[in-house]
């Protein structure tokens, strides 16, 4: 991955993390939860650069193909001794409850997906993207993901409200020990 795409090795990081730290809090295994965070986009390591890495807006064949990521990926895995938690985890991590998700369009989602989308979301408006360059700070994407749950009720709100409070204890914590530091210097 760190050969293919910096920006999809970055961003399965901040997902592993993530995933990682909630996982224990809803009875899944956090290493299995780690590793299928930095496995959960490995479908695109047979992507064409003209669309992985393209700043563009993507035509509807193209949109296609990156959607196609998921199925690529999963069949690169289920190849392999991955536990079914990992496998669940790669292969809904872009669907949503309300059934408006991909590949599949399901509404009944395990909860490897459920955090997975949780997770995925959060990671992906954490890091600025060539189409979308903004530089959201923590609060703004919680805002941004509490305004889509609201308008579309996709993510489950019981794993949106752990990272949630995740987020703001990691927030608060920086808050504290940056305050630590700047007195301690002087």
């Amino acid at each position: 991955m760190e050969a293919r795409d910096q920006h999809t090795l970055k961003h399965s990081l901040i997902v592993a993390q993530k995933a990682y730290e909630l996982a224990g809090s809803l009875d899944l295994v956090p290493e299995d939860m780690f590793l299928a965070g930095l496995l959960h986009d490995i479908g695109k390591i047979a992507m064409g650069d003209d669309i992985l890495k393209s700043s563009r807006r993507l035509s509807s064949g193209e949109k296609y193909i990156l959607n196609e990521h998921v199925i690529e990926g999963f069949n690169i895995l289920k190849e392999s001794a991955f536990s079914y938690s990992t496998l669940d985890f790669c292969l809904y991590h872009h669907e949503r409850l309300n059934g408006k998700g991909y590949p599949y369009g399901v509404q009944d989602i395990p909860l490897e997906g459920r955090l997975a989308a949780v997770v995925d979301v959060y990671s992906a408006l954490s890091l600025p993207r060539k189409y979308h360059p903004k530089n959201y700070k923590q609060e703004e994407v919680i805002e941004v993901m509490l305004n889509e749950q609201r308008e579309t009720q996709g993510y489950d709100a019981y794993i949106l409200s752990m990272l949630i409070n995740n987020v703001e204890r990691h927030l608060h914590y920086g808050h504290i020990h940056n305050s630590m530091t700047k007195t301690s210097n002087v």
